[in-house]
This record gives structure tokens, C-alpha cells and sequence, in this order.
């Protein structure tokens, strides 16, 4: 489990804040002042921490993360944790290939959407109605519309609002605030969380719920390795040159391929919001009942 401890830590922070780990995913994580390891470290006398507290630190974030995320008692029913439906050998995704997963109360209830990986979210920008790239970045004249925010069509910004979701959706978790509070508090790591976070901090629900959720980004694929000179893609290399061929494919024209100009790894993605008229799955309960969007052409005249 090793392997997976520093995705615990990055998201669980997150959970650690009310419990809550679902997701993982606050685009202004990076931000020192909302890293909430500095919670429980130890300062050096010039203010500062030395190597050994911070990874001190790291590793007690990363095993409260991993009970927490593995925590079924954090829903509602008692049964659902975080990790069964974002699997840690499944990309933190679902580990199955059902459309939906199932929560609620009895754990039968279908939810609305795919459950997606919590992977590499830490770059999401915030959402705009108007996006338009940075003077570094691109042509600030090219508007690309809807762009940013978590969660499938961006409604949220931070991870902490985004967790309430599916912890507080009646088909998914189906928990409350107080509920996530009080199965924290009752929990074998209480005192762990404790310790991270503040001896006070199950005096506040929401405070105990808001913790800053950070991030799950390994880049650790062989295109990685190839962006750091570590490896070659020998026969993929003509595949990735169609990919960014702009005469071609020019599928790195959404799919970004290349690294930032402040030399991040790349997201393979513009996080544009594209409506592409995709029908809706009919063999969702939700769906069932929901007429389609009628032609403007089949609509009778109103009587004059």
C-alpha cells in the first residue's frame, strides 16, 4: 500500500476536514494557505519546518487519509465508503463497468452520473462563462466559452463544496454534516484527526467538513517518463505526431499534449464545457421520465 499513501495524504487532508474525502480535487490546493499540513507540524525556531517534520507530517496525513477514504461509517448507511466507488486499483474510478454506481440508504439507489477518477484535478481552473488563455499561454482574443470547475459540468470550485455532493446526495452517501462529524469523532483515528487538525475541531461541524482536499497526480505513465527524457515512444512516435499534427488529427488542439510554459506535465485537456448532444441514457431511473427536447418546427400555433 505504500505506493498509494501519497494519494491518500493529497486527498484526504480533504476528508480529514469534515471527514470527507471523496474527492480530492481543490484547484487552489496548491496555494500554501489553504495546505493544511502546516496544521499539526512543528515550527523550527525561524518559523519554518525541516525535512524530517515534513515528512513526519506527510506520512500521519497519509494514514489518517487512508482510513478515512476506506471509512464506510462516513455515509449515511454505514456501508458506503469513498474507495468503493473511486477503487485506488481502478484509478480512483469505479471498479466496475455499471453506468452508474449504487448508494442511498440500502445501497440500491442508482445515481445520475458516471462516477469519475479523482485523478489529476489539481490543475483545474475555476469556472468562467468566458475563458480566454493568459498572455503566457495562448491568444487572449480566442474566447473558448464555459471552461473550468469540478465535478462534470463545473458547479463547483473548491473540493470541500465539491465533497459535500456526493457525501450529502440521498443516492450516493446519503450523510449530513453532523453525521460526518459525529463518525469521525466516534472513529479508532479520532485522536489521529485530532492531532492533524486541532484538538477543537469537531466543535464546528462545518469547520470539521471544510478542510481543504488536495490532489491525486502521480505522473508516473511512460509519456511522462518520455517528457522527461527518461524514455522513448519509439513505435508510438508517429502516432503522437497525428495527435498534435494540426493538419491531421489536431486532437492536441482540445487534448493538450505539450507541457505549460511554467513546464507542468500536461492535462490533456483544455477543461473546456462542451454541450455535444449526447441523448440520455434511458435505462437510468432518472432518465426514464424525462421527455425529450421537442423541435421548435412541431410546435402547434397558439390560438389567436
Amino acid at each position: 500500500m505504500s505506493s498509494m499513501r501519497l494519494p491518500f495524504v493529497l486527498c484526504t487532508l480533504a476528508i480529514a476536514a469534515s471527514s470527507i474525502a471523496l474527492t480530492g480535487c481543490d484547484s487552489k490546493a496548491a496555494d500554501s494557505k489553504e495546505a493544511p499540513v502546516k496544521a499539526a507540524a512543528t515550527q523550527t525556531p525561524g518559523g519554518g519546518q525541516s525535512r524530517a517534520e515534513v515528512l513526519a507530517h506527510v506520512k500521519m496525513m497519509s494514514s489518517l487519509g487512508e482510513k478515512l477514504f476506506m471509512d464506510p461509517s462516513l455515509s449515511g448507511s454505514g456501508k458506503l465508503a469513498c474507495a468503493l466507488c473511486h477503487s485506488p486499483q481502478h484509478a480512483f474510478g469505479p471498479p466496475n463497468a455499471l453506468s452508474v454506481q449504487l448508494g442511498g440508504s440500502d445501497i440500491h439507489r442508482p445515481g445520475s452520473r458516471a462516477v469519475p477518477s479523482l485523478k489529476y484535478l489539481q490543475s483545474v481552473p475555476q469556472f468562467v462563462e468566458h475563458f480566454h488563455d493568459s498572455d503566457d499561454e495562448g491568444d487572449e482574443s480566442v474566447d473558448a466559452g464555459p471552461t473550468g470547475g469540478l465535478t462534470w459540468d463545473g458547479r463547483v470550485d473548491h473540493g470541500a463544496d465539491q465533497a459535500r455532493i456526493p457525501l450529502l446526495s440521498s443516492f450516493e452517501m446519503g450523510s449530513t454534516l453532523a453525521k460526518v462529524t459525529a463518525a469521525v469523532k466516534a472513529a479508532p483515528y479520532a485522536d489521529e484527526f485530532k492531532k492533524a487538525f486541532g484538538a477543537n475541531v469537531f466543535n464546528d461541524d462545518k469547520k470539521a467538513f471544510e478542510q481543504t482536499p488536495q490532489k491525486f497526480f502521480p505522473y508516473t505513465s511512460k509519456f511522462d517518463a518520455f517528457l522527461a527524457g527518461r524514455a522513448k515512444l519509439n513505435d508510438a512516435q508517429p502516432r503522437l505526431e497525428l495527435f498534435n499534427d494540426e493538419k491531421k488529427g489536431n486532437c492536441a488542439s482540445c487534448y493538450i499534449s505539450n507541457r505549460a510554459k511554467d513546464g507542468s506535465p500536461p492535462q490533456f485537456s483544455d477543461f473546456g464545457l462542451i454541450a455535444i448532444g449526447v441523448p440520455r441514457n434511458r435505462n437510468l431511473p432518472i432518465n426514464k421520465d424525462r421527455s425529450s427536447t421537442i423541435s421548435a418546427r412541431a410546435v402547434p400555433s397558439a390560438p389567436t
